[in-house]
């Protein structure tokens, strides 16, 4: 299903507008400047790099677990 969605709809969006979407948000406090955007229970974490327009995709997590250190 998750799999399903990111091929269909996640990584079209991700290309094209990395930075803005109504379930993408910036992260505060990471380094490198992180981003996520929420899938259902889920959150993929990503960092983008401008000059060699590459986005890196960091970790699919459950949001229970997302943010534990």
């Amino acid at each position: 299903m998750i799999e399903g969605k990111l091929k269909r709809q996640i990584y079209p969006h991700l290309k094209q507008t990395p930075y803005f979407g109504p379930q993408i948000r910036k992260l505060r406090n990471y380094h490198p400047e992180t981003w996520r955007i929420r899938i259902g229970d889920y959150r993929l974490f990503y960092a983008i790099n401008d000059k060699q327009k590459i986005v890196k995709m960091f970790s699919i997590d459950k949001r229970k677990d997302a943010y534990r250190d």
